[in-house]
């Protein structure tokens, strides 16, 4: 470490010294942003994925393809799903919002939440949630708030609980969620939501539900993600060349000023 001291010392006196200790701050940075880029790509690796799928020649998945998709490596949970347009009343107001409707399991499995009695439980996501104290004039609502709910046209109604939480639920458009039972799901036109443990990087995912010849629904949505992830990737391999170049130049330079002073 002998140069390093007489660099420090040489930093104020020389601006060929000036220029190194520029390249070594460079070479810190676009090693930190690096670093920093393979966190975020391992976090969002190790993030679930959740696949909308259907029958790309039927209405309702058969038992094979359901097998099928239940021995995908990292399959962790799988729900036919249901769409239904949800109308929450009070004396405070009413609004309107989309509710998607699962199994209990994977509610459970993937996002954390059930049933809590035997009244039915309505989670909102933060979005929906933010709407919802709005069109209710109130600051926030409490743990056992309860409404007057009606689900699809009529086909079911009573008293809910509704719950708000702004971390387990995904939140890209104001949603609803609840759970319904496997007679209720059947009638929802054949879609299925599958939730994966983990991202898919080779694509091999998408593969397989195409070998059972089904159709991704929200094919865009994991392209966003798949985007997400190749310019992360990008952006590490830029700092990995940038900082080359940063040692690359400091260690020519050092060289150039060590053979000057001998």
């Amino acid at each position: 470490m002998k140069w390093w001291r007489e660099f420090w010392r040489l930093r104020k006196q020389s601006d060929r010294v000036k220029v190194m200790f520029l390249f070594f701050l460079a070479g810190i940075f676009f090693l930190a942003d690096a670093i920093h880029g393979g966190i975020e790509v391992y976090s969002l690796v190790k993030s679930p994925a959740e696949y909308v799928v259907k029958n790309g020649a039927e209405d309702e998945l058969t038992s094979y393809q359901m097998n099928g998709i239940g021995s995908i490596p990292d399959m962790g949970a799988i729900s036919r799903q249901r769409t239904s347009q949800l109308a929450l009343k009070a004396p405070e107001g009413e609004m309107t919002v989309e509710c998607l409707e699962l199994s209990e399991d994977y509610l459970i499995f993937a996002y954390g939440v059930s049933e809590e009695s035997a009244m039915k439980t309505i989670y909102l996501n933060q979005t929906a949630g933010e709407q919802l104290l709005q069109a209710f004039q109130k600051t926030k609502i409490e743990e056992n708030y309860q409404t007057e709910y009606i689900l699809g046209e009529q086909e079911e109604a009573g008293m809910a609980k509704i719950r708000i939480l702004s971390e387990k639920l995904p939140n890209d458009t104001p949603q609803a969620f609840c759970a319904s039972d496997s007679v209720r799901l059947s009638e929802g036109g054949g879609t299925v939501r599958v939730l994966m443990k983990r991202k898919d990087l080779d694509g091999m995912n998408d593969k397989r539900l195409a070998t059972l010849g089904l159709q991704v629904v929200n094919a865009a949505d994991i392209e966003k993600t798949a985007m997400q992830q190749e310019m992360k990737f990008m952006q590490i391999k830029y700092d990995m060349i940038a900082l080359a170049l940063c040692l690359g130049a400091l260690l020519s330079l050092k060289k150039f000023t060590l053979s000057r002073k001998a």
